[in-house]
């Protein structure tokens, strides 16, 4: 369906409200709060519509609620078919076409300039797209926003109805998130399992490994710091021997050339053996010293290696403690699930927002109501001649392409250009019910006014169409 909404301008003069299609906008004062007019449609499709699904998913810049709507469906009953109400979702795309701002003055006297044919028309405001609830409310200028509420019986009941499904969606959406949390963590814990086992068997390498090279490493410097030891001790009793024969060679008043060229040679041997006890004493502390700096790496390393160890036993046990504990919590499910309930709750929650906007559109109108408000069948309408909506909302999305102007390109301009379009297949139709070709034109200038004789002639055309394929489908009567 697609009902189109026109209020007509509100500025009064002599007590009378002046409706005029031209004059009425004209004397319309904002500091008075009175309106120039508006006027825009709303066009709704169900799921039956080829255009649902596509709208549902990408709005392409329109104005989309989700809603619910309620269709007869024939069902088969024991002895007849019958019809039965059937809950089904629905879209609501309202078309309303406003400036980003108020025109100044010099661009509407440029416009009518050019109406005039004395001058170049204006380039017009960027446009933007409101909603029949908006418009409501800004056609409603008074000193007090306009609000029916209706809180009936059934008020409570669909209240109570729409909070437990609200309530129902925050616990399945607490339930996702923690579900998601508990995978998430038993995810990333088993990884760092699998890390810290992989450290436990590197750290165990590498004490058995501490183990395995320590004795080697001390026996090897015991042996050097023994074998060095009892060097230097040979060399003391080399250099004691050879003290003594020096100290006797000395001691010959007259000794002959053989004795001193022992004595010579023994000297020689004697600084040598002191110069070689030097090096191996020093050679001795540098050994001593390597041993002791071996044996305090080694227990160093040992109890580094030991206090790692214990620290990743204890990790693996927390990991292990936790992994338990959420395998308890997570209970069987899996990503799989967690996939499912998220469709599920995406389901739901998408299906509670829709109930939410039928039951506030239900229970609570805030604003002024249209003057007028005309319905136009659709293709979910089931008649032969109808609005196409696919080509509605084709020229809807085409409406922001184009800048606003009062007088040349107004709301009213906007709105019947895209229901222009949604008619173009049933041009020749309705030109042979005696449909004149200029109701297939824009006029200059578009007016409230206007555009509801327009509408109402649209509405009473479609019927007159519909109504004869009735006819001509009727069953001839029986003769009396």
């Amino acid at each position: 369906m697609l009902e189109v909404n026109i209020w007509f301008s509100t500025p009064y003069r002599f007590g009378k409200r002046i409706k005029h299609g031209v004059f009425g906008p004209f004397f319309a004062s904002e500091e008075k709060g009175e309106n120039v007019g508006h006027a825009n449609f709303v066009l709704s499709v169900d799921e039956r519509s080829k255009i649902y699904e596509r709208l549902a998913a990408n709005p392409c810049g329109l104005q989309v609620t989700h809603s619910l709507e309620i269709i007869p469906e024939i069902r088969d009953g024991e002895t007849r078919r019958y019809y039965a109400p059937k809950t089904v979702k629905s879209l609501q795309i309202d078309h309303s076409f406003w400036p980003v701002s108020v025109p100044p003055n010099s661009s509407i006297l440029k416009d009518i300039l050019h109406l005039m044919h004395l001058g170049k028309g204006s380039k017009g405001v960027a446009p933007v797209l409101g909603t029949h609830a908006f418009d409501m409310q800004r056609e409603d200028r008074g000193t007090k926003t306009s609000k029916i509420e209706r809180r009936d019986s059934q008020y409570a009941i669909d209240k109570a109805a729409l909070v437990k499904e609200q309530q129902e969606n925050i616990a399945l959406a607490f339930e996702i998130s923690n579900l998601r949390t508990q995978l998430d963590n038993k995810l990333a814990w088993e990884g760092t399992l699998k890390e810290v086992i992989v450290k436990k068997s590197a750290l165990k390498t590498e004490q058995e490994k501490l183990f395995k090279t320590y004795p080697l490493d001390v026996a090897e410097l015991k042996k050097q710091i023994t074998q060095t030891s009892n060097k230097l001790n040979e060399n003391k009793k080399k250099i004691g021997f050879l003290d003594k024969k020096l100290s006797y060679s000395t001691s010959l008043s007259t000794p002959d050339s053989e004795t001193i060229k022992e004595s010579s040679s023994g000297k020689e041997q004697l600084l040598n053996l002191e110069k070689e006890q030097q090096q191996l004493k020093l050679l001795l502390n540098e050994l001593k010293k390597k041993l002791v700096q071996v044996q305090r790496e080694y227990a160093d390393k040992k109890n580094a290696v030991q206090k790692e160890l214990n620290h990743v036993h204890d990790t693996i046990t927390c990991l292990q403690k936790w992994i338990q504990g959420s395998v308890e919590k997570v209970k069987n499910r899996d990503e799989q699930t967690l996939k499912l309930l998220e469709e599920h709750y995406q389901q739901q929650e998408e299906m509670t927002k829709r109930k939410e906007t039928v039951f506030n559109r239900t229970y609570e109108t805030i604003g002024l109501h249209p003057d007028h408000s005309i319905n136009l069948p659709t293709s979910e309408s089931g008649l032969n001649f109808y609005i196409n909506e696919e080509a509605v909302t084709a020229a809807m999305q085409k409406e922001t392409g184009r800048n606003y102007s009062l007088v040349r390109n107004n709301c009213v301009s906007s709105a019947k250009r895209c229901l222009l379009a949604g008619i173009e297949h049933l041009k020749d139709d309705l030109q042979e019910n005696g449909v004149p070709e200029s109701f297939f034109k824009m006029k200059a200038v578009e007016t409230c006014k206007g555009f509801r004789t327009w509408v109402k002639q649209l509405e009473k055309e479609l019927i007159k169409l519909n109504s004869s394929v009735e006819i001509s489908h009727c069953p001839p009567q029986p003769m009396v």
